[in-house]
């Protein structure tokens, strides 16, 4: 992979009747089973608002049987970071 692979923000992660903003579900292109989303695992990702403040994150676990990964961001995110992309270092 000689480019980063771009990654969007679908929602945040849903336990029971709480959203946790901090974890958010997000889906890398081309990933489409566990095996291979299990590789990025550990990575960072970081999130860039309009006003240009950084959100920084790691992706810490996989979520289903298609290819979407967990990713915990340090500060909650705003609603507005949804459908968005992600960087991936």
């Amino acid at each position: 992979m000689s480019e980063k692979p771009r990654a969007v923000i679908l929602r945040f992660h849903v336990r029971g009747p709480a959203y946790y903003t901090r974890d958010t579900l997000i889906k890398i292109e081309g990933v489409d089973s566990p095996g291979k989303a299990a590789q990025f695992i550990g990575k960072n990702v970081v999130w860039k608002s309009k006003k240009g403040k950084l959100f920084k994150g790691r992706i810490i676990k996989t979520h289903g049987c298609k290819g979407v990964l967990v990713a915990r961001f340090n500060k909650p995110l705003p609603g507005e970071a949804l459908s968005t992309t992600v960087e991936l270092l």
